[in-house]
């Protein structure tokens, strides 16, 4: 039984995407991005147990991972999820990349405030750090799937060209 029409599976001819070509796709799709979201401050979180000194590098792993790594790995890991699919759109792929760095931000602060902080009354520093960590992540991820989607366009238009 077919559902959405797509490109087929690592093919460029037209073709259906099955029920079970979608349900792997759309679970790898969430897999992927909660899992890259939540995974690596679970694993960080013992260094938040060790004492003072590893405070600082704890958070500034965290910092780094939430802010530069997550999203160049998340848009990479969707686009190559979509081309493997060949998933004309790249929206909810969008979305969910967005909706992934705030929970990892989310999970940073939650590691910070369960050791050494307050979830109730955080102070201002941390706060401003948090929002530098989730903006500078938005802010790369957007540019990242704006690429992505300029890139699936051009895809498109050149199949569409390639089949007249």
């Amino acid at each position: 039984m077919a559902t959405a029409p797509y490109l087929g599976v690592g093919s460029k001819h037209c073709t259906y995407m099955t029920e079970s070509d979608e349900t792997k796709y759309y679970g790898l799709l969430i897999l992927i991005n909660l899992g890259l979201a939540t995974l690596p401050h679970l694993l960080i979180r013992p260094m938040w147990y060790n004492g003072v000194d590893s405070f600082t590098n704890a958070t500034t792993i965290e910092l780094a991972y939430t802010a530069l790594i997550l999203p160049l790995s998340l848009v990479i890991c969707n686009h190559k999820l979509n081309t493997f699919y060949t998933k004309p759109k790249f929206y909810i792929n969008a979305a969910l990349i967005i909706i992934s760095i705030w929970l990892s931000k989310y999970m940073h602060f939650k590691n910070w405030a369960d050791i050494i902080g307050s979830w109730d009354n955080p102070d201002r520093e941390t706060i401003m750090v948090m929002n530098m960590e989730l903006y500078t992540g938005w802010i790369i991820s957007i540019i990242g799937i704006a690429v992505v989607m300029v890139k699936l366009r051009l895809n498109q238009d050149s199949d569409e060209k390639s089949e007249i």
